[in-house]
């Protein structure tokens, strides 16, 4: 997928508020995770996934504007 569809896809994606909502529960329990989890495998599981649901909540901010201007 090419930079101008993935932000077209997030452009869309941000109107849903369901998904948000969604990614930042997740984020808040990865978050829990990352502060007391002593395993150090569920460490970085956590840690990748909170890392791409940050990725996508940024995405979901950035994606209408970038849209926009390219338009």
């Amino acid at each position: 997928m090419v930079k101008l569809q993935e932000l077209e896809l997030f452009d869309y994606l941000a109107r849903q508020a369901k998904l948000r909502d969604w990614l930042n529960e997740r984020l808040a329990e990865d978050t829990v995770v990352l502060m007391q989890a002593l395993d150090i495998d569920q460490l970085r599981r956590a840690q990748g996934r909170a890392s791409a649901w940050q990725t996508m909540l940024k995405l979901l901010v950035q994606a209408p504007a970038a849209v926009n201007k390219r338009a």
